[in-house]
């Protein structure tokens, strides 16, 4: 399953403007989550922008990919299992959306080719090839948050 736009997925209404310093205060578990995620990488803030360098340090440094040579299932959840507030099964899922973004890099690891076809999905999918910005972020987790969502995971209520 790709991270890109599916079909029948149902996009939310309503959309929120993230601030990274409340992601906690959200009323959905979804929100709360993808507020994290996008600040997890965000680290700019004010410009609203997944930018390829962001990508780059947000896996070189935030997740600490590239001391590893790519980081597989154990080092993603090390890295993002607790400060995203998730389970074992979303990491597991979530994991392997992310591993396969650049079909030609290795399916077991996240590689850095795979944060800029992860970035590049958004961009294409939900903005026109424009940049990564946070509205395309926020309608690319509203399609892509019930692919591996936990129901029953009580992390981050």
């Amino acid at each position: 399953m790709a991270l890109g736009r599916t079909e029948d997925a149902t996009r939310k209404e309503t959309r929120i403007n993230y601030d990274c310093a409340a992601c906690d205060s959200y009323a959905e578990r979804q929100d709360r989550v993808g507020c994290r995620l996008w600040c997890n990488i965000d680290v700019a803030e004010a410009d609203d922008i997944w930018l390829a360098e962001e990508m780059e340090n947000a896996w070189t440094n935030t997740w600490g990919c590239a001391a590893l040579g790519g980081c597989d299932e154990a080092a993603y959840s090390a890295a993002l299992k607790e400060e995203m507030q998730v389970c074992d099964l979303e990491i597991t899922r979530s994991f392997a959306l992310l591993a396969i973004s650049d079909p030609a890099s290795d399916p077991n690891l996240i590689d850095l080719s795979d944060m800029y076809a992860w970035r590049d999905t958004i961009r294409n999918d939900y903005n026109a090839g424009g940049d990564c910005t946070e509205a395309a972020y926020q309608q690319w987790w509203a399609v892509t948050y019930p692919q591996f969502e936990d129901p029953d995971c009580p992390d981050g209520l």
